[in-house]
């Protein structure tokens, strides 16, 4: 189907971008994962940039 899942996607979403792995179907992650991750990474890349400390969550101060 290649490119024609991002299609569909940016109907819902506002960040897509469309990656086509070669020889890969229905599950990169076992099919390609050195070439997935890679993209995963690029893609993820500017929102790791902006995370502070704040935004992790923490578990002090907390009684269970």
């Amino acid at each position: 189907m290649g490119a024609s899942v991002s299609e569909t996607m940016k109907l819902a979403a506002d960040d897509v971008e469309s990656l086509v792995l070669p020889e890969c179907g229905h599950y990169p992650a076992e099919e390609a994962p050195k070439a997935m991750l890679s993209a995963l990474t690029a893609f993820l890349a500017p929102y790791r940039a902006r995370r502070t400390a704040a935004d992790i969550p923490t578990t002090r101060g907390t009684e269970a």
